[in-house]
Order: C-alpha cells, then sequence, then structure tokens
C-alpha cells in the first residue's frame, strides 16, 4: 500500500484525493499525527474537501486526546454547513468523552437559524435512542 502512495503522489503530488488517500494509509497504521500533518497540506478551496479534511481531522485528535483541537475542526464543518451530519455526529462523540464541557447545548443554541424539522433530524441522526439531547 505504502508503494502504491509513493507512485500515485509521485504522479501527482498536489491532488487532495491522493494526499487523503496517504493520510488514510498513515491512520490505518494508528500513524494519527502523521497522518494529520498529510492533511494539512491539501490546499484546496473545495468544499467537500475541505469538509473531508476537517472530519478527518477532528476525528484523528480524538484518538490523540486532542479534544479542543478536536473541537476547533468539527467547528470549522459547522461553520461551512450547519446541518453537516457528520459534523454533528462528530460533536456529539466529542462532548460524550467529557461530558458537555465542549458545547454540545451551546452549539444547538446556536441553531436558531435552522427550522425545526432539521434540528429534530439532527438530534435523532446523532443522538442514540436512549440519550435525550435537548436544544433549548
Amino acid at each position: 500500500a505504502l508503494a502504491t502512495l509513493s507512485l500515485s503522489q509521485s504522479k501527482d503530488p498536489k491532488n487532495p484525493a491522493v494526499i487523503f488517500f496517504g493520510a488514510r494509509l498513515l491512520a490505518d497504521r494508528e500513524y494519527f499525527a502523521q497522518a494529520i500533518e498529510h492533511l494539512e497540506s491539501i490546499q484546496s478551496n473545495n468544499p467537500m474537501f475541505k469538509m473531508a479534511k476537517f472530519g478527518q481531522t477532528a476525528e484523528w485528535l480524538m484518538h490523540l486526546g486532542r479534544l479542543n483541537a478536536a473541537k476547533v475542526q468539527i467547528d470549522e464543518m459547522l461553520r461551512i454547513n450547519p446541518t453537516s451530519e457528520q459534523g454533528w455526529k462528530l460533536l456529539y462523540r466529542l462532548q460524550s468523552f467529557e461530558g458537555d464541557s465542549h458545547g454540545l447545548r451551546a452549539s444547538f443554541q446556536q441553531l436558531g437559524k435552522l427550522n425545526a424539522l432539521d434540528i429534530q433530524h439532527l438530534k435523532n441522526y446523532i443522538a442514540p435512542d436512549d440519550v435525550r439531547v435537548d436544544p433549548d
């Protein structure tokens, strides 16, 4: 797999998909810090790549125990797309690490611009049936 990465990078080293693939290979071997550094080299204005980059970086930061840094990545995802299911699911996972110290309740309170159906859908998506997430 690393040989494939080297070959891919030699053909198109700035391609965000190639960079993302390389980062995933590093993370699969639990080299999370190196995978994050690899992702940081993505220089794309494409919102899809930005969302993937922020989401994956947040997930790996949680693996490293860097929860505040993960929250920053999640906030960027939700700034780009306030209804991002992945962003809200990551925020819920982050919240479950340390109670509500990372502001799931406050984040829900900032959703005033979303309609009630969107908020309910997000709540149902991120929270198991036995957990109540109250936006009020």
